[in-house]
């Protein structure tokens, strides 16, 4: 067994990491252990991937660019005022997002006139002919530009926070925030990120909500408790019940049952040491439809997957990368926690009517 071991770690100390794959699922052991080995074989191929990549050709000024954007876009509203904060106000977006536009898409034409199609992570499964739905190295401009966007609008509606008091203040900000969601939306629709896609639509109408709640509070002051529960109530349960409302969306566009083979595991955001981070798993699975194969990288999970294992998965038909597993994302959490504390501001007045 050690002799077999030490036979797979050569191999992929020399680059050969699917003959050290083929060869683990060639052993006579458990899955889990399995799981482990190409683990380490896949973290292998990471760290001789970063230590072979160019770092003159990582464009230091539109990062440097976007982060002193950011600075002064948060600082303009408290340090300036008048015509000198619009100048600044500006320069801060033009930092933030046509610089890095800018980058973007020069470095997406120089991808492009290599011929680069797959991110380095995909190419590991190249020769399985297959379709692939690991994220390419850098988007489309116009889905950059879109991030990008709302990214600014999400900055704009913190900003406007400062300068609005009262019920203008949630309007202002519902109106940026909600314009960025839609952005942000489109922009993972238009990249094929379909779970991210239903988080931001969820998102977007909460966010309407919210703002037709600060809408009807400016028109009409005397129906305060009336609107809080036909607008921010529903708002709240919006997030409160999000992993239902996602696996429910889920259910509703997958709609084809199909057999997967967890082919590969991989392991994100943490290790095994002491004091480290819980780590987080990604399921390769392999399957097919109407006659082409797929490989998909799965959502996180805390849960490590079984290598080798079938189960059935439900797709979208007209987007076969679109699976559901009855899962939500790490992420929802953080909404419940939101709505939450939306539920109790919107429940305030008849909490305040009960007695003591």
């Amino acid at each position: 067994m050690d002799s077999e071991l030490e036979y797979i770690m050569s191999l992929a100390n020399v680059g050969k990491y699917d003959e050290a794959r083929k060869a683990v699922e060639a052993l006579e052991i458990s899955a889990a252990r399995k799981a482990t080995i190409n683990m380490q074989i896949w973290q292998m191929q990471r760290n001789a991937e970063s230590a072979g990549y160019d770092s003159e050709r990582i464009p230091k000024f539109p990062v440097i660019s976007m982060i002193l954007g950011f600075a002064l876009l948060i600082s303009t509203g408290y340090l300036f005022k008048g015509s000198l904060q619009d100048f600044f106000f500006v320069i801060g977006l033009i930092m933030v997002g046509a610089i890095p536009a800018y980058y973007c898409i020069k470095e997406k034409r120089l991808i492009d006139s290599v011929s680069h199609k797959r991110d380095k992570e995909a190419q590991m499964y190249a020769e399985e002919d297959a379709d692939i739905n690991f994220s390419r190295p850098l988007p489309a401009p116009h889905i950059v530009v879109m991030g990008i966007s709302a990214d600014v609008l999400f900055i704009i509606g913190i900003l406007m926070t400062n300068l609005f008091n009262g019920t203008a203040k949630v309007l202002a900000a519902s109106i940026f925030f909600l314009a960025g969601f839609i952005f942000m939306y489109l922009c993972c629709k238009k990249n094929g990120n379909h779970n991210a896609a239903i988080s931001f639509m969820l998102l977007c109408a909460s966010t309407f909500l919210i703002l037709i709640y600060s809408l009807f509070s400016l028109t009409t002051t005397d129906c305060d408790t009336f609107s809080r529960l036909v607008f921010l109530l529903p708002s709240s349960i919006i997030l409160l019940f999000f992993p239902m409302l996602f696996r429910l969306l889920k259910r509703f566009q997958c709609t084809e049952a199909i057999e997967a083979e967890c082919i590969d595991i991989l392991c994100i955001s943490g290790g095994y040491g002491r004091g480290s981070r819980r780590p987080r798993y990604h399921a390769i699975w392999k399957y097919s439809y109407n006659g082409t194969g797929y490989i998909h990288k799965d959502m996180a999970s805390y849960k490590s997957p079984i290598y080798g294992e079938r189960t059935e998965l439900r797709i979208d038909p007209n987007a076969p990368h679109n699976i559901y597993r009855g899962k939500s994302p790490i992420i929802s959490t953080y909404f419940i926690v939101v709505g939450l504390f939306i539920a109790v501001y919107a429940l305030e007045p008849l909490i305040e009517k009960l007695p003591h």
